[in-house]
């Protein structure tokens, strides 16, 4: 079974109460920009969402999962923050953290099934 701290759901993207951002990545604070000033439609934000995530992703340091998954909650707050009525961000950010986890999860039975072999 993986760790509790990867099955159990977290608040949704924007609910939390930490202020500021702890994300340096220009992808993000461009589109975090762009938010606040409302100059994307819904694809447009769905499509840097996944963008900007993806940056954040491969800067991350290690192969943790739950360093990714926290990474990920944060930036994923950062941006509903900017645009809270901008649905699709929340939906992108959930969507992403859902394959994080199920991609953990698979790794995690086939490693399980390699040392029992």
């Amino acid at each position: 079974n993986p760790p509790p701290s990867l099955v159990t759901h977290s608040k949704m993207p924007g609910e939390g109460g930490e202020r500021g951002t702890n994300v340096d990545n220009q992808m993000v604070q461009d589109l975090i920009n762009k938010l606040k000033r409302r100059q994307l439609n819904s694809k447009e934000c769905a499509v840097g969402t996944v963008e900007a995530l993806r940056s954040v992703i491969g800067s991350t340091k290690g192969n943790n999962p739950a360093r990714i998954l926290e990474e990920v909650r944060a930036v994923g707050r950062e941006l509903v923050r900017a645009q809270p009525t901008e649905l699709t961000v929340g939906n992108m950010v959930r969507r992403i953290l859902f394959i994080i986890r199920e991609e953990y999860e698979t790794q995690a039975a086939s490693g399980e099934s390699a040392a029992g072999a």
